[in-house]
């Protein structure tokens, strides 16, 4: 069982902590079965105790998605941050750190609405400035690679890539009966999901490079 945290260092620790053991539930649980009371079990703490790190389930899961959108930002960054590169070599590599960040395609196409309503509101402010400072980094990118681009083009290719990410999952990642009834009634269905984001990317890259 943790023991309980006193200094300042200790309580981010343990935050730290039940981030990390939520972030493991989250791929092997139903999200609808994490919960205060499984979270605790889990950790081997008391729910009492949980409630002086986070206020509720959805108070964590904004801090898996705040690590999600970091790793997934860094990845981006270091990418967009080499020699210009051609198109379908930028398609390519996009596409490919996309799919390495499932888990914050999974929680922002399904679960960031519910996560969002519910958390406190000083803890969805904090998420939300943290996410727009991760924006400078990729329009710098994106201007590296497009030196031609307006800076409207830029927010724009950047703004339209972000939201690939919130769509992206349940077009390539459909459940067993979204994916049986899209073939029962012809609907197409996309079993490359490599392929079919590299090619919505390819799209967005060749707008900006107009």
């Amino acid at each position: 069982m943790l023991k309980r945290a006193c200094t300042d260092e200790q309580i981010a620790e343990r935050r730290a902590e039940i981030v990390q053991t939520v972030s493991k539930m989250y791929d092997e649980m139903d999200y609808q079965s994490i919960s205060m009371k499984t979270i605790s079990e889990r950790i081997s703490i008391a729910r009492s105790s949980l409630y002086c790190y986070y206020g509720n389930k959805e108070e964590i899961m904004l801090e898996v998605l705040k690590g999600e959108y970091a790793s997934w930002a860094k990845e981006m960054k270091a990418f967009l941050s080499i020699k210009r590169a051609g198109e379908d070599f930028l398609a390519e590599g996009l596409a490919a750190i996309y799919l390495r960040h499932m888990r914050l395609l999974e929680m922002v196409s399904i679960h960031l609405t519910d996560i969002e309503v519910h958390c406190p509101k000083n803890a969805l402010v904090a998420f939300k400035r943290n996410f727009v400072g991760l924006i400078p980094d990729l329009s710098a990118g994106f201007s590296i690679q497009f030196p031609q681009a307006s800076p409207k083009d830029i927010e724009g290719l950047c703004d339209s890539l972000l939201m690939l990410t919130y769509s992206l999952y349940p077009m390539i990642h459909p459940s067993g009966n979204q994916y049986q009834a899209m073939k029962e009634v012809g609907m197409k269905t996309h079993d490359d999901a490599h392929a079919y984001c590299k090619s919505h990317i390819a799209f967005l890259l060749k707008a900006a490079r107009r």
